[in-house]
């Protein structure tokens, strides 16, 4: 056939004809392929050259000691090399063995009793003594987190300052009435989880002249488990508390200089403040922004993680993304600051997932720790927003309080 028919009529096509049928000068391209070609021969017979050295290798009953590099490696192939193959064949499978049996105990370990290691906490210190990070602790309508009621054992009797509240009302009954409680207080109650060691105010929302604290409480109780499901005692703690704060504000003016009244007083009113906090956590950073500086604060830190959950905590969550927001605030007047964990939001199935995981797991080496509220704490707090927009700020805080309504009241504590 017409070679000259295979090539397109344009400039290239007309080129290359010219190459491949010879009907021009050799080009400068056809003189690079055939010194690239006679490269390549050359490299063919060094390439044979040593297939032939392998041979006689391979044919030999032992490596040479010179094949070998000079290290425990070499030497070590070089030996195996003289080993028969029977030997060589129990050698190897012995190495099978010993690696199966070493996955299958990290698998019973991470797996079996939930002991996965657990991403490195900061700890900020200073000398041989520990610097405080966390002054105190206001939780609103909190479950409890862990088997054995949690402790600061750097004060007088571990009780963990700050403020636990819940909500109680009282139900109509012929009896007179009868107290019941926000709910989330005492659901996992019955799963054993305990009320971290800390004062506590049950805030009615008729008796506002009610304002005994308990000074140091801790454990399954109180508030007690009862059959009402007072869900509106959930939502009612910022004006439960404003009502009991301008009660005592009034009673301070009238009776000053009462220390016991004096103290309460400024327990309830932070409760109150940290309540509003703990709420405005749920709206977008614009609204908290705005919001919180209508109270004297400002917004100093944002962060939302997105991530689906690394595999030591895909068991914890399910598998799911997560939406767990975490706010840094400011008071402007003291530079105090208040770290704020969101609760449950309805649109993050990972919360819901994290409320139902009542496994019992270790966190910082304290054994029976709700493992789905140790999931939602290390989500928020491992990730790099995190890092970068609060904690890298935190040492700029005069003092830190740590707040959180709900679900965000679990994690708050660890």
């Amino acid at each position: 056939p017409d070679v000259a028919q295979m090539w397109p009529a344009n400039a290239a096509g007309q080129a290359a004809r010219s190459l491949v049928v010879g009907t021009g000068p050799e080009s400068e391209v056809m003189t690079h392929l055939r010194s690239h070609m006679d490269f390549v021969e050359s490299h063919m017979d060094f390439v044979e050259n040593h297939m032939d050295y392998v041979e006689n290798v391979s044919s030999d009953d032992h490596v040479d000691e010179w094949v070998m590099p000079h290290t425990w490696i070499g030497k070590a192939i070089g030996r195996l090399s003289q080993v028969s193959h029977s030997r060589r064949f129990v050698l190897w499978a012995l190495v099978l063995v010993v690696t199966f049996c070493l996955v299958v105990f990290t698998w019973f370990v991470d797996d079996i009793l939930g002991l996965g290691p657990l991403p490195e906490l900061l700890h900020h210190s200073k000398g041989d003594k520990p610097v405080r990070l966390v002054d105190d602790l206001y939780t609103f309508g909190a479950p409890g987190v862990s088997r054995l009621p949690l402790k600061d054992m750097t004060r007088p009797g571990g009780c963990i300052a700050g403020l636990r509240v819940y909500t109680e009302t009282t139900r109509p009954s012929l009896d007179g009435g009868t107290k019941v409680a926000d709910p989330i207080s005492w659901i996992v109650s019955q799963f054993n989880y305990t009320h971290p060691k800390m004062p506590v105010l049950p805030a009615s929302d008729s008796e506002v002249r009610s304002n005994s604290i308990a000074p140091c409480a801790g454990g399954l109780y109180p508030p007690v488990e009862d059959d009402f499901w007072w869900i509106g005692g959930h939502v009612a703690y910022e004006s439960v508390l404003r009502a009991h704060d301008d009660y005592l504000a009034t009673e301070l003016e009238r009776s000053p200089g009462r220390r016991s009244l004096e103290a309460t007083a400024q327990s309830v009113h932070k409760a109150y403040v940290m309540s509003h906090l703990s709420f405005l956590v749920y709206a977008p950073p614009q609204v908290m922004s705005l919001d919180a500086q209508d109270w004297g604060w400002n917004l100093v830190g944002y962060s939302v993680n997105t991530d689906v959950p690394p595999k030591w905590l895909l068991e914890d969550l399910g598998g799911l993304e997560t939406l767990d927001s975490v706010a840094l605030f400011q008071e402007e007047s003291t530079l105090d600051c208040a770290l704020v964990f969101e609760g449950t939001d309805r649109t993050d199935e990972s919360d819901w997932v994290a409320d139902a995981n009542m496994n019992p797991g270790y966190f910082c080496n304290i054994p029976n720790v709700h493992e789905g509220f140790r999931a939602k704490l290390m989500m928020a707090v491992s990730n790099p927003e995190y890092r970068e927009a609060i904690r890298a700020k935190l040492e700029h805080c005069r003092t830190i309080s740590v707040a959180g309504h709900s679900l965000g009241g679990a994690p708050a504590p660890l």
